[in-house]
């Protein structure tokens, strides 16, 4: 994910597993010409089904977890799921006993696509842009976005099914 090198999640008492999230999607379009106070109306315009990646960092036993839940939006400005609220907060997430779960919200994460802040020099690098999907084929194949546009939806929707991809 975001990080250089992956948490040592073993050494925190914490585990990791990832879901695929399936479902169907809705984007939106503006009813009204947006605002200045940010009271924007929208309605429900297409549909369209997905199945996106779920990384659930949780303590490895049920008597640690004291049951805050935090979800982050996957950030995929360096072109890859970067996770920075755990990067930044996964003390005190571990501290509290809190689990963590992030959301591949958004279609370059999942399928690639152009990088907006390109870095070199820093481990995964080379990825950049790829997606999971061209990353590591055999593990996300199964994946499929729809675009930007169902992103809020995907990640705000009551999870469909969830599956296992590959702990």
């Amino acid at each position: 994910m975001g990080e250089g090198s992956p948490p040592d999640l073993d050494r925190i008492g914490y585990a990791q597993h990832e879901f695929a999230a399936v479902g169907t999607a809705t984007a939106y379009k503006a009813t009204a010409t947006p605002t200045q106070d940010g009271q924007w109306q929208f309605a429900p315009d297409t549909t369209a089904a997905y199945r996106t990646r779920v990384v659930v960092r949780a303590p490895a036993t049920a008597e640690a977890f004291h049951g805050t839940v935090i979800v982050e939006w996957l950030n995929v400005s360096g072109g890859l799921d970067a996770d920075p609220e755990w990067t930044s907060t996964s003390e005190e997430i571990v501290r509290a006993g809190d689990a963590w779960v992030g959301v591949s919200a958004q279609r370059i994460g999942v399928e690639g696509g152009p990088v907006l802040v390109k870095v070199s020099q820093v481990p995964g690098a080379e990825q950049q842009g790829k997606g999971l999907k061209a990353i590591d084929p055999a593990r996300y194949s199964s994946l499929q976005h729809p675009g930007d546009g169902y992103a809020f939806d995907i990640f705000t929707r009551s999870p469909a099914p969830y599956a296992v991809v590959k702990d």
